[in-house]
């Protein structure tokens, strides 16, 4: 799941002394673990649902978080693993996406 890939990533920030990227990751990884539970909750309880009054404010609010969650990520990858791209290929720092 993603939470390997960034196990993966944190391990190669360990290998490249990424100790910026790696001092900010757990706060970005909470809040990535945050937004899982929330989409969870979301299968939850339309799994079985009959009563479908509230997917529509259900819905809007699960976009939001994707939205959020896709934003972390982004800036996690950008902390544990362009910085380190840009070391190996001679960059000061990672180009922006």
């Amino acid at each position: 799941g993603h939470f390997e890939v960034f196990e993966q990533i944190t391990k190669e920030a360990e290998i490249f002394g990424n100790d910026q990227g790696l001092d900010k990751s757990p706060e970005l990884i909470d809040k990535i673990q945050t937004t899982t539970e929330l989409i969870l909750d979301f299968n939850d309880k339309y799994i079985t649902a009959k009563d479908l009054d509230a997917l529509i404010i259900d819905l809007a609010a699960l976009g939001e978080t994707f939205v959020q969650r896709f934003a972390d990520e982004d800036v996690l990858i950008d902390l544990l693993h362009s910085t380190n791209v840009s070391k190996l290929i001679g960059e000061t720092e990672p180009n922006s996406m």
